[in-house]
This record gives structure tokens, sequence and C-alpha cells, in this order.
């Protein structure tokens, strides 16, 4: 989702920019489908605006330390045979190699993509490009906003990968933000031992009662169903505003309302006979 499209984000969207690009490494580690990489990715959009380079590294798509590499040498180069290099190194996982983001400045890319000019794509080495790229931003006035995701998979890595990590996160020149996001479940057992104290905690507020009541009437108004206050105060109460729960019955009233032409309390409680069946509902509903 873009910035404008969530819904109570904007002074979190602006915390984390801020420090980001001021070269702070943070954690955004809470419970799934809570927003966190949406957020994150909204960071890297504003950085991208202001003439920041941004790298994005879903290590889901890319979980091996190699595959790493080569999308960070494709995201900071934005060359189309560095995207190729990750897709063959990545396999099958990073299908999605070719999603390169646009470029912010083309002579500061030719630049960087001279230091890894000789780099055989099969004998990628994520603590070279590591730190090939702090070199590089060090002796530069540019500074590069890096967000990795899922990174509770950095400890399926050996030793020497994890330490290059740990390099780049304590980095004292300051010129990578970094932003680690992970479920808080996969972090605390995994990720935290690894990173050994490293990057400050950032912590996810809970969206504000009022906040989803102005744009959830908004929303139902402008797909032609409105929904009317006991309604929407019914919606609230079930999915106890967590943000997966809450746009999953959300999105089921808008559905079911287009018979009815409004949303009422009885159209709530028959989109909860649907979405109570996902798995996720009981899971992700705050307690």
């Amino acid at each position: 989702m873009t910035e404008d499209e969530q819904i109570g984000r904007l002074s979190a969207i602006e915390a984390v920019f801020n420090r980001a690009v001021a070269g702070e490494v943070l954690r955004l580690f809470d419970q799934r489908r809570e927003g966190k990489t949406s957020l994150a990715l909204a960071v890297l959009a504003r950085a991208h605006v202001a003439g920041v380079m941004t790298c994005h590294v879903p290590l889901d798509e890319y979980p091996t330390a190699p595959a790493a590499a080569a999308r960070i040498l494709a995201q900071l180069t934005r060359t189309r045979e560095r995207a190729m290099r990750a897709e063959r190194v990545g396999g099958r996982v990073a299908r999605f190699a070719g999603r390169v983001a646009g470029a912010v400045g083309e002579g500061e890319l030719a630049e960087l993509a001279k230091v890894f000019a000789d780099v055989d794509a099969h004998a990628l080495r994520l603590p070279e490009v590591l730190t090939g790229t702090r070199e590089h931003f060090t002796n530069g006035d540019r500074r590069a906003v890096m967000l990795i995701d899922e990174a509770h998979l950095i400890a399926d890595w050996s030793a020497e990968d994890q330490a290059s990590v740990r390099a780049l996160l304590k980095d004292e020149h300051q010129r990578i933000g970094v932003l680690l996001v992970s479920s808080e479940q996969s972090a605390v057992g995994a990720l935290l031992p690894v990173l050994k104290f490293l990057g400050e905690p950032f912590l996810l507020e809970r969206i504000a009662a009022e906040d989803w009541r102005h744009h959830l009437r908004e929303r139902f108004a402008l797909t032609g169903v409105p929904i009317d206050a006991f309604a929407l105060e019914r919606l609230l109460e079930l999915s106890t505003g967590q943000p997966y729960c809450t746009m999953l019955l959300a999105r089921q009233c808008a559905e079911l309302a287009q018979a009815f032409g409004v949303v009422n309390v009885d159209v709530v409680d028959l989109a909860l006979s649907t979405v109570r069946t996902h798995e996720a509902w009981d899971l992700l509903r705050y307690r």
C-alpha cells in the first residue's frame, strides 16, 4: 500500500523515515500482518523521492546469502544484468528479481556498478558485497536506506555471512540506514541472538479507534455502501482494531452490502460468520 492508503500510520512512517535517512538501524518486530512491511516500503518510497538510494531485500524470495547479495547488487546498481544474475543465483524463489526500482542518479549508479563489475554471478559472496557497498557510501556524500524483510532468515546463514551483516549494522559512518522487519515470534528465537543487541526497536502503536472510524466511514462511502454508526462500532469491536482483521471484516461487509445499499449491524454480523473461519481471525485479534 502507498503511504496515503495506510490508516493511522503517517506519524510512524515519518518517524522511521527520519531515523533511517539519518543512518539508524531499526528493528520492526511485531506479530504477523500488523502492517510492518507496508510501513517500511512507504519509508523506502519517501527516501526514493528524497533522492536517497534504496534497497529492498525480501528474504522469503532471496533466502540464501548469495541470493541476497545478488539482490542487493541488482537494487543498488539498477541494471538488467544484475537483476538477471539475482534470478539465476536465487533460483525459483527469486523469480521476482526483475522487479527493480527506478534509478536515482545515473552517475552515482554507474560508479557503484564499477565496484562490482568483475563479480561472477556464481561467486557472489555477501561479505564482499556488503563491504564494497559500505566503502562506497563512506567515501561519498550519498545515503541509502536498506529494508531487509523476513530478517529472521539471516539466522540460517553461515557465521561469516552473519558477521558481515553485523558489520553493516554497526558501521560508525551511518550512511546506510537499515530496517529489519520480521514477525516477533520468529525474531526473538532466531534473529536476536545473531544481532547481538544491534539495532533499536521501533514499536508500532495500535491504530487509534478514531482513525479507523474516520477512514472506514470514508472508504465505505466511496464504495457506494455507507456504514451506519452502530455498524461501524460493531465492526471495530469484533476486529479489535487489528489491521488485518479489521480490513478483512470491512471488505466482507462491503461485498455483502452491495445487495442492501448500506452496511448495518445485520450486515456486519452476517459478514462475521464468514471471516471467523479465516485462520488469522482468532490468531491475530488483540486480546
